[in-house]
């Protein structure tokens, strides 16, 4: 079910993991200044979706102190816990699986929004026409609806292999894809209709 590399060597998760942390957030970055420079699709606010970031990543901050403190306390938090825990196979994996699949979750849609607004970029070239606003409720519920769906695909491989990694990223996954279903619905009680949009996205 899980590699014994994986119990005999705790770092070997954490340095996957710590990666992924790093190139997600470096990826967001340029994700929004691709978004910047096209303007076929602009939504409400931020481009970011996690409140703590939004003005690092609006700034295109390459060093964030918020980040940083994150990036060490998650990583720290996974090391400790993994040694502590990896006689409990199941829990293990669960840990693994929820700090694993959620980023990998992330990086697909990270590498999605990077090649729809290069295209967008090109709009003339691509012969594309128009452009459209939307609320930052739909950006919240759009990825909330994403996360969902990768969520279910998850929960029906756990089905069939009974991966605890697999379960543990199902978990990871559905977790987030709730929090942007809480963070749509205050923004859906504070949208105004016939307000304008600023510049933001996904």
């Amino acid at each position: 079910m899980i590699p014994d590399y994986l119990y005999l060597y705790p770092w070997i998760p954490v340095i996957i993991c710590t990666i992924l942390y790093l190139s997600d957030y470096y990826l967001t970055i340029w994700g929004a200044k691709l978004y910047r420079s096209q303007n076929v699709v602009k939504h409400e606010g931020s481009y970011e979706l996690t409140p703590a970031f939004i003005d690092d990543i609006d700034s295109f901050r390459i060093f964030s102190p918020t980040f940083f403190f994150w990036f060490v306390f998650r990583t720290c938090v996974l090391l400790f816990t993994l040694i502590l825990v990896r006689q409990a196979s199941w829990l293990y994996g669960i840990i693994v699986g929820d700090f694993l699949f959620v980023e990998l979750a992330i990086h697909i849609r990270h590498f999605n929004n990077i090649d729809t607004y290069r295209y967008y970029s090109k709009m003339q070239k691509n012969g594309i026409k128009g452009s459209i606003s939307y609320p930052k409720v739909f950006s919240y519920k759009r990825s909330a609806n994403q996360l969902l769906a990768f969520g279910i695909f998850m929960l029906i491989t756990y089905a069939m292999t009974l991966n605890w990694m697999i379960l543990g990223g199902f978990l990871g996954v559905m977790s987030l894809a709730f929090n942007h279903r809480r963070l749509a619905s205050k923004c859906q009680s504070a949208w105004n209709p016939d307000g304008n949009t600023s510049e933001g996205s996904e």
